[in-house]
């Protein structure tokens, strides 16, 4: 059962995050990640704290870390991918800004032919 403490710890560390402040940031999430009685709280500090750090070892720690708690957390999962250059930026899909298809319709290079047999006897 995890107490209030470090969930408070967490949520303060991610508002300093999203306001853009790291140094308050850390300081609360390694403290979050200090007190945790929970994976969850633990999973969470250590991804965000994957997010602060320039420094790649460090950040793999982190990315390591939230992956061995929750091996399907997807955003660990890509990061770590980045980190390892199997995954650019540019080949990320952002689901809320798709590119918009073209109302063309598409041509494929491949035809496929009936054979004429099925042509005369209305096959």
């Amino acid at each position: 059962m995890s107490s209030d403490y470090d969930n408070h710890l967490l949520r303060e560390g991610i508002s300093y995050l999203k306001a853009k402040e790291y140094e308050p940031a850390r300081r609360y999430l390694e403290r979050a990640l200090e007190q945790a009685d929970d994976l969850d709280t633990r999973e969470h500090a250590n991804f965000y704290l994957s997010q602060i750090t320039d420094d790649p070892a460090q950040k793999r720690k982190y990315l390591d870390e939230t992956l061995a708690i929750n091996p399907a957390h997807g955003e660990a999962a890509r990061a770590l991918a980045m980190l390892d250059g199997k995954l650019k930026a540019e080949e990320i899909v952002d689901a809320d800004h798709l590119p918009t298809q073209s109302s063309e319709p598409k041509t494929s290079k491949w035809t496929f032919h009936l054979p004429q047999m099925w042509l005369t006897h209305g096959l």
